[in-house]
């Protein structure tokens, strides 16, 4: 039987934000004309000031026409994050997340400014959803058998091409290079994270003695009979 995993403390706090995030934009967008969207998702297209900020913001801000996948996105973290951060703990979680939401911004704009025409403004916390996926398929036995949605029996390294077949798939819809590219760039950044920060063997710490001064004491052995004390220094 399908069941939500229990929510994690990060995982609570992620979710009630986004969605809360959402209600604000829409009211802002809608009855106030304040334009939020454009303030906080990433425009990939040029570099400006508020590439500074919308590089950390484009995952936390969606366009209120786009509540179905805003609901999608937080199904999936609800499904793939708790696990997560219930082994490795809530830092863990939260650094994974940001790890997403940084690589899919950098990845976007590498190829917006490449190719300005085919590309436009990313949003919406899909990053985090896909690095948190791939993370956990690479986690993941490779031939560990799991259920996709609890009805579709797949093994674990099969879900990454299935995270990168919906990312293609995406494209073809709605074909935006700068889209395509943040997904392979969160989907690198899970299997990145992984790989290199919790996979990674732990580097031997090697000591080595410095060259330190000479000691002006030294041990020298009496002529005549020891005192009770032994040597004489």
């Amino acid at each position: 039987m399908f069941r939500l995993p229990p929510l994690t403390p990060f995982v609570r706090k992620l979710l009630i934000a986004l969605f809360a995030l959402f209600v604000v934009v829409a009211i802002a967008e809608n009855f106030l004309s304040i334009p939020v969207v454009r303030l906080l998702a990433l425009e990939t297209r040029e570099l400006s000031v508020a590439t500074a900020w919308q590089v950390f913001t484009h995952s936390l801000v969606m366009a209120p026409r786009d509540l179905f996948p805003l609901l999608i996105s937080l199904l999936f973290i609800w499904l793939i994050l708790p696990p997560f951060e219930e082994r490795y703990g809530a830092s863990r979680a939260f650094q994974l997340a940001l790890a997403g939401t940084l690589c899919a911004a950098f990845a976007a704009l590498l190829v917006g400014l490449v190719l300005p025409n085919q590309s436009g403004p990313i949003a919406g916390p899909g990053s985090i959803t896909l690095a948190a996926m791939s993370a956990y398929a690479v986690l993941l036995p490779a031939h560990a058998e799991i259920n996709f949605f609890g009805v579709l029996p797949m093994q674990a390294k099969h879900l990454l091409l299935v995270i990168i077949g919906m990312s293609v798939l995406g494209f073809l819809v709605q074909p935006n290079a700068a889209a395509l590219a943040s997904d392979v760039g969160a989907i690198g950044a899970g299997v990145a994270f992984v790989k290199w920060f919790m996979q990674r063997p732990p580097r031997r710490r090697t000591f080595s003695r410095k060259p330190g001064k000479p000691s002006k004491l030294r041990v020298v052995r009496s002529d005549e009979d020891p005192p009770k004390g032994g040597w004489v220094n």
